[in-house]
């Protein structure tokens, strides 16, 4: 389960009763919360892949769309099978629980070298009009 800040709103307005300051009330805050800690981490496709809880399959499809930055994640999660994350830490995937990862392209874009020598590629053919009509 996650938090968002406005799971936790009621707590934060009682910790400003008797406060003066801003500041004051953001130390209190801030003390009581830990607000980089694993309850406001949302835990999307990529990280719930690797997070321990059991061997997943993993489909990127059209990796070729997303951008640059994407891509990089990828590459750290291709070559070690964890994931960094500021202010957060690096998570790392168990070894008996490594994931089965399947991309697609459908070539929008050329994927880095570095990127591809992470994968094994399969060029699918695309069907003409022709094959397409006879099958």
């Amino acid at each position: 389960m996650f938090l968002t800040l406005e799971a936790v709103k009621h707590a934060i307005e009682e910790s400003m009763i008797g406060e003066k300051s801003l500041q004051d009330i953001i130390d209190k805050v801030s003390s009581s919360m830990d607000f980089y800690g694993r309850s406001f981490l949302i835990e999307r496709p990529i990280l719930r892949a690797i997070n321990g809880s059991g061997r997943k399959f993993l489909l990127l499809d059209e990796i070729d769309k997303s951008d640059e930055a994407v891509e990089y994640t990828l590459l750290e999660l291709l070559s070690e099978f964890s994931m960094s994350i500021p202010q957060y830490g690096t998570i790392v995937c168990p070894l008996d629980q490594i994931p089965i990862v399947f991309l697609t392209s459908n070539e929008y874009r050329d994927l880095s070298d570095a990127l591809k020598r992470h994968c094994g590629c399969l060029h699918i053919h695309r069907k003409t009009r022709e094959e397409m009509v006879k099958s």
